[in-house]
């Protein structure tokens, strides 16, 4: 099938536009490219992100969002990898009670117990687990979705780098891994895995692996606080429970919003289907800082974004994906979102500054 002609209805871009990566791990790329000495809008050119909403909301980035987010960082960067730098810079407090729990934990054991339930209240499209291959303990992670390969690396290495800071932090005795299976290519020079990680890497494994001795399993942790560790556990619980819930109400209705796109519900259909009032649902959007047509607005942004840099559906099919009949409307309200015609968007992925003559 030609991909000029490909059938926006077969595209189903609604689990790349759901919050999934919490932001604090943006905020360090965007750190660690300041430190570079970027700028601002260095940074964020072509990513259709907020440097003010980034830096002061705990709203999660979406896949799209942090593709964009990483694809930019390579680019000023020249760099591959970048997300095993900044995950070595994170600090325990980074991950939250989340990484507060895990080093309370009485013993490496029940510190990855704790990487196993509760990973997702960091990451929400991914779940890791832990298998006994002879001597070898193995830490396995799942992708829930298919990431993409920008968004893959960069969470990949930014566990990579957790684990061995929470292994470095709890620990008593220095712990290497025997092994990692890595489901991607060997990084182009001048990044040096092997050296970098001091182990054997076997490159386009068939899923992420990483083997530590399973002796290491049963070495009381550093930090162990068992009244700390019992509390965290309960913390972590309450939280990951709201999370799968969708507890904010805004949430809940963005949800809504990108599930039924683009045939969007209305005020009234969502207050409906979340058996509440429209005055009320109203109030709770308020309480929140948003209203109904702010995230019908955030909605359709993030879907336009998504079919413009992301695939070649024709920019008519794009206005008709995202609720828009007339033309000129869509082009017009592109202009306003983006300061971009709809062509200078899809050009802006090879080159986010540039401001291509287009037709519209």
């Amino acid at each position: 099938m030609n991909s000029e002609t490909i059938d926006a209805a077969d595209i189903r871009p609604q689990y790349r536009l759901q919050p999934s990566l919490h932001p604090t791990y943006a905020r360090l790329l965007c750190a660690f490219l300041r430190r570079a000495g970027f700028s601002w809008p260095e940074i964020l050119a072509g990513t259709q992100l907020d440097a003010d909403r980034l830096q002061s909301t705990g709203v999660y980035l979406s896949l799209a969002q942090i593709t964009r987010l990483s694809r930019r960082a390579t680019k000023l960067t020249g760099r591959s990898w970048l997300g095993y730098e900044v995950g070595r810079i994170t600090t325990i407090s980074t991950h939250g009670v989340f990484g507060h729990t895990a080093i309370s934990a009485p013993d490496v054991r029940g510190l990855f117990n704790v990487i196993h339930r509760f990973v997702r209240l960091r990451f929400t499209l991914l779940g890791i687990s832990f298998e006994m291959d002879g001597t070898d303990c193995v830490v396995r992670v799942q992708e829930l979705q298919d990431w993409g390969p920008a968004v893959r690396e960069f969470v990949l290495l930014i566990i990579l780098a957790t684990i061995a800071q929470l292994l470095e932090t709890t620990a008593a005795d220095r712990v290497l891994p025997t092994e990692i299976e890595w489901p991607l290519p060997r990084p182009a020079p001048p990044v040096e895995p092997e050296q970098l990680l001091g182990t054997r890497i076997i490159y386009n494994a068939p899923r992420f692996g990483l083997r530590i001795p399973a002796t290491v399993l049963d070495s009381p942790c550093l930090m162990a606080d068992d009244t700390l560790y019992q509390k965290g556990l309960l913390d972590c619980e309450a939280q990951l429970n709201r999370l799968l819930r969708g507890d904010t109400t805004c949430a809940r209705v963005y949800a809504l919003l990108l599930k039924h796109a683009p045939a969007y519900p209305t005020l009234e259909g969502v207050a409906n289907t979340l058996a509440t009032s429209r005055r009320t649902l109203m109030r709770h959007l308020e309480a929140e800082g948003t209203s109904y047509q702010a995230l019908l607005d955030e909605a359709r942004k993030e879907l336009v974004a998504w079919y413009l840099l992301e695939t070649r559906v024709p920019v008519s099919q794009v206005a008709e994906q995202v609720g828009y009949e007339d033309p000129s409307n869509f082009a017009r309200t592109i202009r306003r979102w983006f300061d971009m015609t709809p062509l200078e968007l899809r050009h802006s992925r090879q080159d986010p500054t540039a401001r291509l003559e287009s037709d519209g």
